[in-house]
């Protein structure tokens, strides 16, 4: 996200999603939250559209118990979307995937406590300080996508289970019926960036839309 939508741009896209993400965009603070949240569901809107051929009008959202969203009528077609400073990404696949963005921005470190396991936790404290932060960046998309893959929201508590980034990153869960496999795509060297999924190789290319393609 470049850029905040101007008034008729933002009015042009709530007029393209459902009364409820009308509602959802709305109930935003901030005008950067209320942004993405529609750019985000435009977004999943002109990927259906481009590549299952649908008109926008026959695109109907719903949730999983756990509330991970869905689109109705289409059983193998999974997405999941995510977003942080100027970046809105989404990952399609037909089989669950789970996709993480982060801004790298300085924190303390002492949170790695709290929501890592303690294998995770040795492993950043054996790296280089300098390389640290990068390195917490890495590992919480890691473990993000594989949670927002599962969608069951915090059911899996993220100190529950181990990545060990640099090690192939392929990881079996006992409730799943596929391994998962990890893949950290470099959109932008101030960001961390991890899809999960039942795909060892993703696409060698990503496709980057503006604001302006969007809007057209």
């Amino acid at each position: 996200m470049s850029r905040l939508l101007r008034i008729d741009e933002f009015k042009h896209m709530m007029h393209c999603v459902s009364e409820e993400r009308r509602a959802k965009v709305q109930g935003f603070m901030k005008p950067e939250d209320a942004n993405r949240g529609l750019l985000g569901d435009v977004l999943i809107r002109s990927i259906i559209c481009s590549k299952l051929n649908m008109t926008n009008k026959e695109i109907h959202f719903t949730t999983e118990p756990y509330g991970k969203p869905w689109v109705a009528g289409l059983p193998s077609f999974h997405f999941n979307i995510a977003h942080s400073g100027r970046w809105i990404v989404c990952a399609v696949d037909c089989d669950p995937v789970g996709i993480d963005i982060e801004e790298i921005k300085p924190i303390s470190l002492d949170v790695a406590k709290y929501f890592f396991s303690m294998q995770e936790y040795r492993w950043l404290m054996d790296q280089e300080e300098a390389a640290r932060l990068s390195c917490f960046y890495e590992l919480w998309t890691l473990k993000e996508s594989f949670i927002k893959r599962l969608g069951k929201g915090l059911f899996y508590p993220l100190q529950s289970f181990s990545i060990q980034p640099g090690t192939g990153q392929s990881l079996s869960w006992p409730t799943l019926d596929q391994a998962c496999f990890f893949n950290q795509p470099d959109a932008d060297p101030d960001y961390k960036m991890a899809v999960c999924s039942t795909t060892e190789v993703l696409p060698e290319q990503m496709i980057v839309k503006s604001i302006d393609d969007l809007l057209s």
